[in-house]
C-alpha cells in the first residue's frame, strides 16, 4: 500500500443512551426509560431509547442495506453517492423547524411540550427550536407517525423534562442501529439525534442540579470526549486495499483501550467472509447429496433400463430383422429416456425454483431487506450434466449387451 494512501479513511463515534447518561449525570430511577409520544401526549407514551449519531455517519458505515422508507421534504437535502436520502444530514439541517414562542414569566410553549423541568429544580427559558430524530418505520403505525411529525420526548432521570422533536425520517434499515418497519420495534425501540441536540439535553441535564457537573465531571475524569458527548459505539472506514495483518494489525491496536470484556468488535471483512464459508460448506454439502443421489439413481436407471429393453426385446428384435442398425437401435432407447428425465427435470426447476422463491420471500420479509433470489445456474448446470452422463451410461450397458446378440436369439426373447 502507498504511503500516501491512509489505512483508515474516516470514522465516527455514536453516543450513549440519553437515558444512561441522564441517570449517571442526574440521578434518578435507572428502570425509567424515555418515552416519546404524540405531541399533545395522547397517544405513543412509547419507550425509547436515544443516541446521538455524527453527521458523516452514513459516508463511514456500509450503506448496502441502509433503507430510508419516509423521509421529510426539506429542500437541498444532500444523497449518498447511490443516491440514497441522507437521513443523518437531515438532523443537522435546521430547514423547516417548527419555532415555537415563549411568554414571558413562563417558561413553557403554547403547545405545553417544551423544555419544562419539575418544581424541584430551579426553571429555565425552553429552546428556540424543536429537536430533530430518526425513528425506525415500525413506530408508524403503533403512534399514526409520518415524517415530518411532531412528537414529545419525555426524560425523567432527576426530574421530568420534555422536548418538542419534528420526525425528520422514518428509516427501515440503519447500519449500526436496530431499526425496523415492524411493529414489534416499539418493545425496543431507537432513535437517533444529532450530537447538537444531545449537547442541548446534556446542558439541560447539568442546569436541574449544579452537582450534576461535579458527576459527570467525576464520571468523566481521564477522558477527552469529542463535542465533550460521551460516546458508546465506534465505526471506521478502512482502505479497503489494506492487507489482513495492517487491518488486524489497526484491529488490535484499538482493542488495547476495550477495559473488559463487554467491549467487542466486529470487523466486516470477517463477517463477509465467514459466513461465505458457511455458504461454501453448504454447497459442498449440496454437491455430496446430488452425487450420492446420483450414485443411487444410477443403479435405479440402470435396473429399470434392462427391464425396459427386456420387456420390448422380441420388437426389438423384429426391428433389428428389419434392417435397423445397432446405434439406430441404442439412439432409441437413449432418446426415450432422455425425453422422460429432461421433462422430470424442468418440471422439478420449476416447482423447485418457485417453492425456494416463496420461502426465501417469506425469510427477506422477516429479516426486512431486499428481495434478491438468484438462480444457481452453476449447480444447476452441474446436476444436469450428471444426470444425463448417468441416464447415457444406464441405457447403453443394458442395450449393447442385447446387440451383441444374434437376431435371431433376439427375436426367440
Amino acid at each position: 500500500m502507498s504511503g500516501d494512501d491512509p489505512a483508515i479513511y474516516d470514522y465516527a463515534f455514536t453516543s450513549i443512551d440519553t437515558h444512561t447518561f441522564a441517570h449517571k449525570v442526574c440521578g434518578g430511577s435507572s428502570k425509567t426509560d424515555d418515552k416519546i409520544n404524540s405531541a399533545s401526549g395522547s397517544v405513543g407514551n412509547t419507550d425509547i431509547s436515544i443516541m446521538a449519531v455524527p453527521r458523516n455517519l452514513l459516508n463511514v458505515t456500509d450503506n448496502s442495506f441502509y433503507i430510508p422508507t419516509e423521509m421529510e421534504k426539506v429542500s437541498g437535502v444532500a444523497k449518498l453517492p447511490d443516491g440514497k436520502i441522507d437521513a443523518v444530514g437531515l438532523l443537522y439541517s435546521d430547514k423547516d423547524l417548527y419555532t415555537y414562542p415563549t411568554y414571558p414569566g413562563d417558561n413553557q410553549d403554547a403547545y405545553n411540550i417544551g423544555v419544562q423541568y419539575s418544581t424541584n429544580y430551579a426553571k429555565r427559558g425552553t429552546s428556540t427550536r424543536d429537536m430533530r430524530m430518526l425513528l425506525p418505520y415500525g413506530l408508524s403505525g403503533p403512534m399514526g407517525l409520518s415524517a415530518g411529525d411532531l412528537v414529545r420526548w419525555t426524560t425523567t432521570s432527576g426530574g421530568t423534562n420534555n422536548y418538542m422533536a419534528t420526525v425528520r425520517g422514518l428509516v427501515t434499515k440503519m447500519p449500526g442501529f436496530y431499526f425496523s418497519g415492524l411493529n414489534v420495534v416499539a418493545l425496543n425501540a431507537k432513535a437517533l439525534i444529532s450530537m447538537d441536540d444531545f449537547t442541548q439535553f446534556k446542558d439541560d441535564c447539568f442546569g436541574y442540579n449544579v452537582n450534576n457537573t461535579k458527576r459527570y465531571d467525576s464520571a468523566t475524569e481521564g477522558y477527552e470526549f469529542t463535542d465533550h458527548i460521551p460516546k458508546q459505539s465506534l465505526f471506521l472506514k478502512l482502505n479497503p486495499d489494506i492487507s489482513d495483518l495492517e487491518r488486524e494489525f489497526i484491529a488490535n491496536g484499538i482493542r488495547n483501550f476495550f477495559l473488559d470484556q463487554s467491549s467487542y468488535m466486529l470487523i466486516r471483512s470477517d463477517v463477509v467472509a465467514s459466513f461465505d464459508s458457511i455458504t461454501q460448506i453448504f454447497n459442498i454439502f449440496v454437491a455430496i447429496i446430488a452425487a450420492i443421489s446420483l450414485f443411487i439413481a444410477f443403479f435405479l436407471l440402470l435396473v429399470a433400463s434392462t427391464q425396459n429393453v427386456n420387456d420390448a426385446i422380441w420388437e426389438y428384435g423384429v426391428l433389428r430383422s428389419m434392417g435397423m442398425t445397432k446405434n439406430e437401435g441404442l439412439r432409441i432407447y437413449i432418446y426415450e429416456s432422455y425425453i422422460v428425465v429432461i421433462s422430470a427435470a424442468i418440471l422439478g426447476t420449476i416447482v423447485g425454483f418457485v417453492t425456494a422463491a416463496a420461502v426465501a420471500v417469506q425469510f427477506y420479509s422477516f429479516i426486512e431487506l431486499p428481495i434478491a433470489v438468484e438462480f444457481p445456474w452453476v449447480l444447476w448446470g452441474c446436476m444436469m450434466v450428471l444426470s444425463l452422463i448417468t441416464v447415457m451410461l444406464a441405457v447403453i450397458l443394458p442395450v449393447q449387451a442385447v446387440n451383441r446378440r444374434q437376431i435371431a436369439g433376439v427375436l426367440k426373447g
